[in-house]
């Protein structure tokens, strides 16, 4: 009896433990998603008010966005639609409120009128380069105009990095609120250097060897170094931050922008890789997700990312260049379908880049982004999140398609992974959208700036059969430069549909790919 009762406890755990088991193996895809949605993030800060870059993340399936270094709670706490997403800190070492203490991060040489407070704090936190008097002793960070400098931390003192560390992890509660679920998703940096962001007054890069004869600040009065060199001062800034994060917010990122993930083309190297692929502590230094600033496909086709004895695979790297609005064979097209068929990521960061209607779009609007370039921006995402298995994705290096998304010169469509709705821009009257077997429309609406359904578009498109077909009659707009076309925006469109299979897979389909 008692031999029986063994047998079939044991075979119910047994039931049990593959019940677990296959709940792991199959999980529902809400679930499934939510794993890889900290990748998909929006985080350009802030080009546009706090509400227009919420509104506009949602709208797009983002559930993560960035927050720069002037930001302050306030600027968010009435925004009810913030509400189910998280922030990344975007550059938080530049954080004014508590970081700098209030202090300005530009500091500028041809200011007399310092106070005393504001002297003994940048000389005391800050990194030396010479003994000349304040603020031309300071070493000089990027110059945000001819006579405005950020001030570089001196990481090579310890109570700095605890300074600007426990700062950060202020920051970074002062924005949460949970009952809203709006909460804190980790750190991000713009092209980080182990040599340090120093830039000369008259332009370009530069290192403290060129002002202090080593690769170190100054040691001066009232002050002293624990590490000797800057490198490994911002190497211990880094270790610091990443193990107080995760220890108080154990899934917080840690992503970077380099310009190159590996790079030994500049005198001063922009990757990240080939900086840290030799040193011990190699892993610690290994962020969680790296997104390449440069243009081009670097960040998957260069195997350098795959194979330095780093555990870095192609569904923790992505692209988000701001440096060209072409929809071409070897534009923006090229990048979303290299990070689609890799499961690598595209995103948008700091600023949004070079458009037609200016050359700089840093103090630009969303709005004036190219539906298209809205769209193309996503398309990788959605198939990842939707867990699109990558056998199911291809790129002949004009067109690309998957069972959810295509894209060709003409038009470029995906279907919502949240919602299922199907996303359109058409670049000329050639394009055509095709619907999966058994899928019909329920609606269609034309886009406003925002990409949010606005006005009945039912009378713009034909449609015949399972395609979906721009009529001649529909102006499709061209961005204008001095009263010259210089490039499709692209007509948008939102189709509602019916029928067919509309959700992600339940399985997950395992994007990591190791090279």
């Amino acid at each position: 009896m008692r031999k029986d009762v063994i047998s079939r406890v044991c075979h119910a755990l047994v039931c049990l433990c593959l019940v677990a088991l296959c709940s792991l193996l199959f999980l529902p895809s809400a679930l499934a998603q939510d794993t890889a949605g900290w990748k998909n993030f929006f985080a350009v800060c802030w080009q546009d008010s706090p509400t227009v870059h919420i509104k506009y993340a949602k709208q797009m399936g983002y559930d993560y966005i960035g927050l720069n270094g002037a930001a302050i709670p306030s600027d968010l706490s009435w925004i009810t639609a913030r509400a189910g997403l998280k922030y990344y800190l975007v550059s938080p070492h530049n954080n004014k409120q508590n970081v700098f203490k209030g202090y300005k991060q530009v500091i500028y040489v041809d200011k007399t009128n310092y106070t005393q407070a504001e002297k003994d704090f940048y000389n005391s936190y800050l990194a030396w380069k010479s003994t000349d008097q304040f603020p031309n002793n300071l070493a000089t960070g990027w110059f945000d105009s001819s006579t405005g400098f950020y001030g570089m931390w001196d990481f090579q003192q310890q109570r700095v990095i605890d300074h600007v560390v426990d700062n950060i992890l202020i920051t970074a509660r002062s924005f949460e609120n949970k009952s809203i679920g709006f909460t804190f998703g980790g750190v991000m940096f713009d092209v980080p250097r182990l040599w340090g962001d120093f830039h000369r007054i008259t332009g370009g890069y530069t290192d403290l060897i060129q002002w202090t004869g080593k690769n170190s600040s100054l040691l001066h009065s009232g002050v002293s170094h624990q590490y000797a060199t800057y490198p490994e001062g911002l190497v211990a800034f880094f270790k610091t931050l990443k193990t107080k994060m995760k220890q108080e917010f154990p899934n917080a990122k840690w992503i970077i922008e380099p310009a190159k993930l590996y790079n030994v083309d500049w005198p001063h190297a922009d990757g990240w890789i080939e900086e840290v692929k030799l040193r011990a502590d190699k892993n610690e230094l290994t962020p969680d997700f790296l997104s390449q600033e440069h243009w081009g496909t670097q960040f998957v086709d260069d195997s350098n990312n795959f194979n330095s004895g780093m555990n870095i695979a192609k569904d923790m790297v992505g692209s988000t260049h701001p440096l060209d609005y072409n929809d071409s064979d070897s534009g923006n097209r090229t990048v979303a379908a290299k990070a689609a068929i890799n499961g690598a990521w595209y995103n948008w960061f700091g600023r949004m880049g070079v458009l037609p209607v200016t050359k700089y779009a840093d103090g630009d609007s969303i709005a004036n982004v190219a539906p298209r370039l809205k769209l193309i921006r996503v398309l990788p995402n959605w198939d990842n999140l939707s867990n699109v298995p990558l056998l199911s994705r291809s790129w002949d290096g004009k067109i690309y398609k998957s069972t959810r998304s295509y894209a060709d010169p003409n038009v470029i469509y995906s279907r919502h992974w949240k919602t299922g709705k199907l996303f359109a821009v058409f670049n000329t009257h050639s394009g055509v959208v095709k619907l999966n077997a058994g899928e019909t429309i329920a609606s269609i609406k034309r886009i406003n700036e925002y990409f949010e359904e606005a006005t009945d578009g039912s009378s713009d498109l034909a449609i015949s059969g399972s395609e979906i077909r721009l009529k001649s009659t529909v102006n499709i707009p061209n961005y204008t430069r001095n009263g010259v076309a210089s490039g499709v925006k692209g007509v948008g469109y939102i189709i509602t549909l019916g029928g067919g299979d509309r959700t992600a897979p339940a399985a997950p389909t395992g994007l990591r790919v190791m090279q």
